[in-house]
């Protein structure tokens, strides 16, 4: 894929696929590989509200796509993108997973020269705006036993979920949430497939 990539003459990369199928791996190995690229996490919007939350409209539930665009913050996301194949300068508050909010200073980000970026994230391929940006776009599947065993750890271990909540969450994201983002495949030129072992 590396090799397939320096071959590509789009300027921005967009990485989506399921929660831990190893998007954020595969743009720090692109970027470690090709010289000029820099990596922009959708994990950087998300608006601290709790993975385990459902969001609620006064007279019910939001529908998935709705309750993304909140938590993800797209309008930001294709604005940041934007300017900064613009070459401009953005501001963004890095996310922590531990405490599961964005961090309070934020940091900035700018292309230089031809740099290119790669934009990743679970609803990256979701974003209607994003994708009609001129890219190249990668949906990324790995094996459900591969990433629920990495979703339980990161519930558990980093968010300090119960096995209950971790299961609750679980069922949650498996009913609405994943039907929603598979989806999104249709919208990618590459479907990819990585396991633990490449």
């Amino acid at each position: 894929m590396i090799d397939f990539l320096s071959g590509v003459n789009a300027r921005l990369i967009i990485i989506g696929g399921m929660s831990r199928s190893g998007k954020t791996s595969l743009a720090h190995e692109i970027a470690s590989s090709l010289a000029g690229v820099q990596v922009l996490s959708l994990d950087n919007y998300l608006g601290g509200k709790g993975y385990q939350e459902v969001v609620r409209k006064p007279n019910g539930f939001y529908t998935i796509q709705q309750e993304m665009a909140l938590k993800f913050n797209f309008i930001k996301i294709v604005s940041d993108v934007t300017a900064l194949l613009a070459g401009q300068s953005i501001h963004i508050n890095v996310y922590d997973r531990a405490r599961r909010m964005p961090a309070a200073k934020p940091i900035s980000m700018r292309l230089k020269g031809s740099e290119r970026l790669i934009v990743e994230g679970t609803p990256a391929l979701a974003i209607a705006q994003l994708i009609s940006l001129p890219s190249f776009k990668i949906y990324l599947r790995a094996p459900i036993e591969e990433r629920k065993t990495a979703l339980f750890h990161d519930w558990t271990a980093v968010k300090k979920l119960s096995i209950e909540q971790a299961k609750a969450l679980f069922s949650y994201r498996r009913e609405f949430e994943e039907p929603f983002i598979h989806s999104t495949r249709y919208s990618a030129d590459v479907l990819l497939l990585r396991t633990m072992s490449n």
